[in-house]
């Protein structure tokens, strides 16, 4: 909510509190928690520390589905993705994408 009202530190602040509080039996949660991070480190224009977020969702999202296919998966790869764009790295946001479908 505060990441929608323009509020980008106060997001970021309650969703390292919310990390900090997920438990180890609650990986879902916690990819959850760090895409969202991602999100508003793209949106501040942080991309190498976006990029860090999302690879730990992607992480996390494939140990919890393996190799089941997930839109959780796929939304942080495009995620992944578009920060790679941001920084002029086209190549690696292509593999996040075709990785994603």
């Amino acid at each position: 909510l505060y990441s929608c009202l323009g509020d980008q530190a106060h997001s970021i602040e309650y969703l390292e509190k919310s990390l900090k509080k997920v438990n180890d039996d609650q990986p879902h949660l916690r990819a959850g928690i760090l895409g969202k991070l991602g999100n508003v480190y793209n949106r501040l224009g942080k991309h190498d520390v976006a990029i860090d977020h999302y690879q730990q969702s992607v992480a996390i999202y494939k140990q919890v589905y393996g190799d089941q296919p997930h839109s959780s998966v796929a939304l942080s790869l495009h995620n992944l993705g578009d920060s790679y764009m941001a920084l002029d790295q086209p190549e690696h946001a292509l593999g996040c994408c075709l990785e994603s479908l």
